[in-house]
């Protein structure tokens, strides 16, 4: 009974450990948001320069276009990132939620353990003291033999 429990000790501590982890990947992963946006603000703003370059020089209009179109597919392709991001913090959230979660019933069934565990002691305690009073009324009844009829 005492390797369950300390089995299930343990998972709880294996629980709080992921819990903590989880949240410090969210914590990553928020940093990853925050510099998400803060690129696709830098490639918005390239791209407006890019295209003050094009109205001031027309030898370059042909080259600036290209790196116009990269820049807004990288800008794309970045808030998808971001969108992406954004949902595994969410699981992340969950996940340290069911892990807290899954801490708390640990917790619940390391007490029932110890619960059952007391009353197994009970338990012992009462037989032990039922076999004395059996052994005691046992030397009381030997005592009074009845006659034999013959």
């Amino acid at each position: 009974m005492q390797e369950a429990v300390a089995a299930v000790e343990s998972g709880t501590k294996e629980a709080e450990t992921g819990s903590r982890l989880a949240e410090q990947a969210g914590a990553a992963l928020e940093q990853i948001v925050t510099s998400v946006a803060k690129a696709t603000a830098s490639a918005k703003r390239i791209a407006k320069q890019v295209e003050q370059v094009t109205k001031d020089s027309g030898e370059m209009v042909r080259n600036v276009t290209e790196v116009a179109s990269v820049i807004e597919e990288n800008t794309a392709a970045t808030e998808e990132m971001s969108a992406a991001s954004v949902q595994v913090a969410e699981a992340m959230a969950k996940i340290s939620e069911i892990a807290t979660e899954t801490a708390a019933s640990v917790e619940e069934v390391v007490s029932s353990a110890e619960q059952v565990n007391a009353n197994v002691g009970q338990l012992r305690d009462a037989a032990r003291s039922l076999r004395g009073m059996a052994q005691q009324l046992g030397s009381l009844v030997a005592r009074f033999k009845l006659p034999v009829a013959g």
